[in-house]
Order: structure tokens, then sequence, then C-alpha cells
């Protein structure tokens, strides 16, 4: 498979102003220096805890933020590299499915109006063929096309998401970012929407970036899964692989986290103590130092930050003592 999107030590950091002149004390290092690449078809997993920075990757992918350093190639091409009028070009292949269902809708506009915005603004086909767009679109995500002329408060939280899968389908894209789609829902409407984004997949040979903190739902959706921690990436893997042979005490310990299927089987746990630092002021080393658990870090690693390197096919990880 060819390499549809590929980030090259990306960095986002956010200032941190203070006092009447608002000056500068310091930098929330959201996304500090990361990189992996997506294949064209693939479904790419980002997972990590509340705070990592995930979601601020997606944000600089789809051009919602302006990244502080760093590349992002998409189709070869340098994304922050290119002014605003080019990127406009790009846009209509890079959609994004929101986390809120309820907040991502415009709540005066009607669905047809929601749906057909992006094609309005680029231009694409006539009043009679977008209408007849989004009754296509609506039928694909499983919705009547008599709900064209509602508003996204006469809807619940599965079928708003629908929507909002809809109105990403518009242009056709190549790449959709889909920043945690199903955590706003029930669990049993979750896996429709789960399915729906399979079957879309399949019948349109889109690539996923998903992102998540829930890893039952990554193990089942992706195929290749990125472990971040306080801006940095601590493992990739594809997902059997990931699952079955964590190298990182970080990713060890996340899915020993992830409750049993049954209820009487017994495993050993390795759960995370104290809270993740500060983005602001990180720890010297590695990042994940303060949190390890007991007998697994060393001396080195509160000093020296470890090299993300390959420890197998497809498989890289930064930790001083991972595939020794």
């Amino acid at each position: 498979m060819s390499c549809l999107l590929e980030l090259i030590n990306l960095k986002k950091y956010f200032p941190v102003r203070q006092g009447i002149m608002s000056r500068v004390t310091g930098h929330i290092k959201a996304v500090d220096d990361i990189s992996f690449s997506i294949a064209s078809g693939e479904c790419f997993g980002l997972v990590g805890e509340s705070g990592c920075g995930k979601t601020t990757v997606g944000r600089c992918i789809a051009g919602l933020l302006t990244p502080s350093s760093g590349q992002i190639l998409f189709e070869a091409m340098d994304l922050t590299a290119i002014d605003q009028r080019a990127f406009q070009n790009i846009r209509r292949d890079i959609q994004i499915i929101f986390q809120d269902p309820y907040s991502s809708l415009n709540p005066r506009m009607t669905v047809e109006a929601i749906i057909k915005e992006g094609m309005i603004i680029h231009r694409a086909g006539n009043r009679l063929n977008r209408r007849k767009r989004v009754y296509e679109l609506l039928d694909y995500v499983g919705l009547q096309k008599n709900i064209a002329d509602r508003y996204p408060h006469e809807f619940s939280g599965g079928q708003r998401q629908r929507i909002g899968i809809a109105r990403a389908l518009a242009l056709n894209p190549k790449l959709i970012i889909c920043d945690e789609p199903v955590s706003a829902l029930d669990v049993s409407i979750q896996a429709q929407v789960l399915n729906l984004l399979h079957e879309l997949q399949d019948q349109f040979g889109l690539t996923y970036l998903f992102i998540s903190h829930d890893l039952s739902v990554i193990r089942h959706f992706a195929t290749h899964v990125a472990v971040m921690y306080l801006g940095k990436i601590f493992e990739s893997a594809p997902v059997q692989k990931l699952f079955s042979q964590p190298a990182h005490p970080y990713t060890q310990s996340l899915l020993a986290s992830v409750p049993a299927e049954r209820p009487s089987s017994r495993r050993k746990r390795s759960l995370l103590e104290g809270e993740v630092p500060s983005p602001l002021n990180p720890p010297k080393g590695c990042r994940f130092h303060t949190r390890c658990p007991r007998g697994k870090y060393q001396e080195i690693c509160k000093h020296t930050e470890p090299v993300y390197r390959s420890i197998g096919e497809r498989h890289f990880c930064a930790c001083h003592f991972s595939g020794n």
C-alpha cells in the first residue's frame, strides 16, 4: 500500500501568557516531536489518556491548528509549506468527524444545509446535484431522505453522528479523521456506528485516523496503533502485535486496565499510579518514568530520553529496555 499521510517531527506548542503585557512565560507542549505514517486504505489508531495531545494531532492534520514545526506530508505534499489558497484545494480530501455530535452540528441549519455546506464552499455541482447528493449520503449512513429539512435538535446522539459522517463524506475525501466519534454514544449505538464506518471504508476505499482512549474500540476497528503519552508516541505496531506483545510499560498498563471479557478470569494488573505530569513542564528523561511501575525504570530513565526505535517488523518503541 502506498503512503497517504506522513508526519515528520511534528510539534505543536501553545504559549502561556501572564501579566498585564501578556508576556510569554512558557509553552504547553501538546505535541512534541512525533512521527508516523498512514498507508492508503488503512485505519490507523491513535490512543492515549485524555490530554496526551492526540486530538491536537488530528486538528493539525485537518488544518484547524497551525503546527509549531515539523512536516505533514499528504500524498507527498507538505501541508505546512503551502499557502491557505493551496490548502483549500487539499481540504476537500481531508475531513473530520468530531467527538460531540451535539455541539458539532449548527443548530440553526437544516440537515441538508449542514451536509451540503462543504459542496457549496468548494463549488461542487449545482443546486439540483447537491440535493441529490444529500439524499445519497443520508442513504449511505442509514437515514431517510425525508429528514433533510429537519434540525439537529430533533435527533438522537447516534442519528446526529450519522449526519456528521454524511457531512464528512460529502466531498469524497481520501482521509477521514475520526476524533473519538463514538465516545459520547451509548454502547449499543457505538457498535452500530463502528460497523457503519467499516462498511463505508470498504465501499469508498477510505483511510481513517481513528483517535480514541478506548482500547476495546481500537482493537475492534484499527489495523495499526500508536500509543501516545504527554505529547510523545511511546509505541506503535500492528494492532494484533500491540495487544499480544506490548513492549512499553505504559502500553502494558493501559492493556491491563481493560476489563476482562469474562469476570471469572483473573490476571495480574500493573495499574498506573499518580497523575499525568503537566505538559507545561514535562519530566526530564523518559516522560513516563514518574509513573512507571516499580522495578521497571532505572537511573538512566530519569535523565536520558529514550530513542523511538524499531524493535520488530513495523513495531517501534521508545523505551531504554524494550527489545533487549
